[in-house]
């Protein structure tokens, strides 16, 4: 992939978990065991495909931090290894 678009598709995706940042730690506690949140958006050269999955940091604490993990490719090879990024929310709601 290269590196323009690699840049593009990084943009992306913190653009979209920016948008779950802005969710209260209750409401992303409701997706936890849900099936991942999943975005398909262009097509051709412009295709990508986004999942965000929710789930506890530490899955022995239940009501615990929260991690949020993106995943964003192309749809070709790159979905192999897709660019990653996450956060990790606390139930205070304090943004880790």
């Amino acid at each position: 992939m290269k590196k323009e678009k690699k840049e593009k598709l990084k943009r992306i995706l913190e653009e979209k978990l920016l948008e779950f940042q802005k969710l209260s730690y209750e409401e992303l506690r409701k997706l936890v065991d849900d099936e991942p949140y999943t975005e398909a958006q262009g097509e051709g050269e412009d295709f990508y495909q986004i999942e965000i999955e929710v789930f506890y940091d530490d899955p022995d604490k239940k009501d615990g931090d929260l991690r949020i993990l993106g995943a964003i490719d192309d749809g070709g090879l790159s979905a192999f290894a897709p660019i990653c990024d996450d956060f990790i929310i606390t139930p205070k709601g304090k943004i880790l």
